[in-house]
């Protein structure tokens, strides 16, 4: 039998995180790719680097550090390292694992 639903319809919608990214980054590319293999869907916040969004006062109040990407959690904070933003969200989404566990199992 064909399945007719697609991998995007079977995705989690976690409207409570904002990635705050830009399309060009390799960054922030992967985070989005990471966001897929756990099946999670954030809303997105494009950053047009080129135009210098990231710089803007605006931005500078969600990560002072001014880079992409940023995970904004519900309650306001801002996460803007790829390697925390991934360890977040395998913490917070353990239905899916995409690390392991235990330290001697990620080698």
């Amino acid at each position: 039998m064909h399945d007719s639903i697609t991998s995007e319809n079977r995705k989690a919608v976690v409207e409570n995180l904002t990635l705050y990214h830009s399309a060009s980054s390799p960054n922030s590319r992967r985070v989005r790719i990471f966001l897929a293999e756990k099946g999670l869907k954030v809303p997105l916040v494009a950053v047009d680097l080129g135009k210098g969004e990231q710089h803007s006062e605006a931005y500078r109040a969600i990560n002072p550090r001014r880079v992409v990407p940023t995970l904004v959690l519900e309650d306001g904070t801002a996460i803007g390292e790829v390697p925390a933003i991934m360890r977040y969200l395998d913490e917070a989404f353990p239905e899916s694992l995409c690390w392991a566990q235990r330290p001697r199992t990620r080698l």
